[in-house]
């Protein structure tokens, strides 16, 4: 619907429920989320570390670690960089 229909509804308080709103944002987190995902995918999670504060890595089975970095500043740990708010998957087989 509209959001315009939304109002005296009981879905008012939704900012909005148009899919045609939204297509851009969810093809865009898509893209983001599958581009750091998809070399795991069937993966089991062996490892969690926290290497410093907002910064953790996540390895797994298949030999993949993707290094998550929820901070302003860049994080480096020997040769793995990562930006700020930041990912990178390294590792893995092939």
């Amino acid at each position: 619907a509209d959001n315009y229909e939304l109002q005296n509804t009981p879905l008012v308080d939704y900012f909005s429920i148009n899919f045609d709103d939204w297509y851009s944002t969810i093809t865009d987190v898509y893209g983001k989320v599958n581009s750091a995902l998809k070399s795991v995918e069937g993966a089991e999670i062996s490892a969690h570390t926290v290497l410093s504060s907002g910064v953790a890595r996540v390895d797994y089975s298949n030999g993949v670690s993707i290094y998550v970095n929820y901070n302003a500043d860049e994080f480096t740990d020997g040769d793995v960089t990562v930006g700020a708010f930041g990912y990178v998957a390294v590792g893995g087989e092939g």
